[in-house]
């Protein structure tokens, strides 16, 4: 049972510092997307 746990815990944390890659790539994409309609604009 013990073991188990780890394992859930582990992969509890792999998601957990994946889900922070996806959020700061979104986050680039929206950065960027601002910054490419500013530079059509000007």
């Amino acid at each position: 049972m013990a073991s188990a746990s780890a394992v859930f815990e582990a992969k509890n944390r792999g998601l957990r510092s994946n889900q922070t890659l996806v959020l700061k790539g979104v986050w680039l994409a929206e950065f960027f997307d601002s910054f490419q309609l500013t530079n059509n604009i000007s």
